[in-house]
Parts: C-alpha cells; structure tokens; sequence
C-alpha cells in the first residue's frame, strides 16, 4: 500500500511531467524572425542551431568528431544539465 508521502511526491512528479509534455510545441515555419530558434528546458537542456560559439573553460565539452568522424558540421551547440555538459558539433 502507498504511503500518503509517496503518494504526494508521485503526484508532484507526474504534475511536472505532464506539464512538461503539455507544454507545447513549435509551430511556427523557421525563417520566422520573432521566433527565436534557441530551445530552452528549464536549463537543464539548451539547444542552439548554428551557434558556433566559444565554449568556456567550466564545461566538460564533448565534440561531435571525437565520438564519429564527420565532414558536414552543422554548428548546433547543446548543454546539460546548466552548461556542466556541452556537446558540440563544430
């Protein structure tokens, strides 16, 4: 039998999730130039296309051509978990 904490915090987590979900999706074209192509999830995961930018010393960085070798570099720069992870693909 649940716990009525246990039950409080499944609550709590499957509201988040469900907010997370529900949150809603792009639906605008992309040469939209209100529309900022940057994705944001509560810091926990940023994604910005073509970014090119320089990544800073606190980061552990990971590259796309160290995991495969690649030709084609499309400029997306991602981080996890508040900017502890940062892949890159240039």
């Amino acid at each position: 039998m649940i716990k009525k904490t246990q039950s409080k915090i499944l609550f709590i987590v499957a509201l988040a999730g469900m907010s997370l979900l529900a949150s809603g999706c792009k639906t605008t074209s992309s040469n939209s130039v209100y529309v900022p192509n940057d994705t944001n999830i509560l810091g926990i995961v940023t994604h910005q296309p073509q970014s090119y930018a320089n990544v800073g010393t606190n980061t552990f960085r990971v590259r796309s051509d160290e995991l495969i070798t690649r030709k084609n570099f499309s400029g997306n720069k991602t981080t996890f978990l508040w900017g502890l992870i940062t892949y890159t693909d240039y």
